[in-house]
């Protein structure tokens, strides 16, 4: 779970477009793992599956996502 601050969560509840620039980001931070294992952009891949859940528990607006991602970078 990739939990957001309280600020950035009520302005993602209020304008959802600004939803995918934030998962945007999330992936390229994602994404910066094979340049960490030395393997370059173009001869390796990541991969992530992200969830928007818009509700708590309680019905209550509460913007957080769900992700899931790979272990590792693939050739």
């Amino acid at each position: 779970m990739l939990p957001l601050p309280i600020s950035l969560g009520l302005l993602l509840a209020v304008q959802l477009q600004l939803v995918t620039p934030v998962i945007q980001v999330a992936r390229r931070l994602i994404s910066r793992l094979s340049d960490q294992v030395g393997l370059g952009a173009q001869r390796a891949d990541g991969g992530a599956v992200t969830l928007i859940q818009r509700y708590g528990s309680a019905v209550n607006p509460n913007i957080h996502l769900h992700c899931l991602v790979l272990v590792g970078v693939y050739q």
